[in-house]
């Protein structure tokens, strides 16, 4: 091995540096030993190469260090591979069983809208007989206008718009009561929670007049929109405004009155406050309501707050109950505005 390197230096007079090789000793012929060597060469006055120096180093201790190196990257790099693919595992696992949460959450809200709008099946017929009757009552005055010998065409042409105003009046409320009882997934858009309050309470306007209730609107002006299931939160809307009305049929006709409130809180989320003169938690604690199966009337299935709750915290909000100091509970629930509403107040 190292005959060839001195011939290569005497003949073109050029040092070789730096060379490795692997060699067996005959002391030690089972071992394979490293070695790197340099050939320099030394030259006399002419200039020619008379002579060679060489200079050899074991590095046997080196290679077998850069050797275990690589054994230990090796190792290295398949157990991240290991456990890359545990956590993937583990990822799509949590995924599975969070889909699965999602869609057992969706199948109870759908439970409860089903039991929910069979409450207000009363109130539905009433808010849809009156535009019922209207047309009715519309057609039966058109057909005696067109039956005189000079029909009075602009009075008919009202009552066209009468029964095409009532008839859309109707529409509205079925396409509500279609909205909540369909069974759906969650689809979160930006959206307004007064018009959302709004749809609701014309939703419940005929089981206000059949309870007897006086419901007071006092509605933030301009309030940001948040990012929400239209559908999910018309139900923890609608299933507040029916527990309040539920709680006030013990009191007196002339004290049943419910305050819905909305304001920014902060610059961060909207709050819905919903107050009433009803007869409270009924010796339970303001938590303790929001528990499954746990309800305070007759034929209740206790779930209604308690998947209300699952729907504002899905939403990134909460939702929580308090006593009032003289009579009634008020109920309250967050819900945090969308990214582009809150840079935007951030900013102003």
């Amino acid at each position: 091995d190292i005959l060839p390197g001195l011939r290569r230096v005497l003949e073109t007079g050029e040092p070789i540096l730096g060379r490795e090789f692997g060699t067996r000793l005959p002391k030690d012929p089972d071992v394979l030993r490293y070695f790197v060597d340099s050939f320099f060469p030394v030259k006399r006055a002419n200039g020619r190469s008379n002579a060679v120096a060489a200079v050899v180093l074991e590095i046997t201790a080196r290679k077998e260090a850069e050797e275990a190196l690589q054994r230990s990257h090796a190792e290295l790099e398949q157990r991240v591979e290991e456990r890359t693919a545990q956590l993937t595992r583990s990822i799509h696992e949590r995924k599975k069983a969070e889909e699965a949460q999602q869609m057992l959450r969706d199948q109870l809200a759908h439970v409860l809208r089903t039991a929910t709008m069979n409450e207000l099946t009363a109130a539905l017929a009433h808010e849809l007989n009156q535009p019922l009757a209207a047309i009715r009552a519309n057609a039966q005055a058109g057909q005696r206008f067109l039956s005189n010998d000079t029909p009075d065409l602009d009075e008919i042409g009202e009552i066209l718009d009468d029964i095409v105003d009532d008839n859309r009046r109707a529409v509205d409320v079925i396409r509500h009561m279609r909205g909540l009882m369909a069974k759906r997934d969650a689809h979160k858009l930006a959206v307004n929670v007064n018009e959302i309050i709004g749809e609701v309470i014309r939703l419940v306007r005929s089981d206000v007049v059949i309870k007897r209730v006086v419901v007071n609107l006092d509605l933030g002006e301009d309030l940001p929109e948040v990012y929400g299931d239209r559908i999910q939160l018309q139900q923890v809307c609608l299933n507040l405004m029916l527990n309040s009305f539920d709680a006030m049929q013990g009191v007196p006709i002339e004290e049943r009155r419910l305050v819905i409130q909305t304001s920014l809180e902060g610059n961060k989320a909207v709050c819905v406050s919903m107050e009433d003169t009803g007869v409270g938690f009924g010796g339970l604690n303001p938590d303790q309501v929001f528990e499954p199966f746990l309800t305070t009337k007759e034929a209740g299935l206790g779930m209604g707050l308690a998947i209300s709750r699952s729907i504002i915290e899905a939403h990134g909000g909460r939702i929580w109950g308090r006593a009032n100091p003289d009579r009634g509970a008020t109920f309250q629930f967050t819900l945090p505005l969308t990214a582009e509403d809150t840079s935007q107040k951030v900013s102003e």
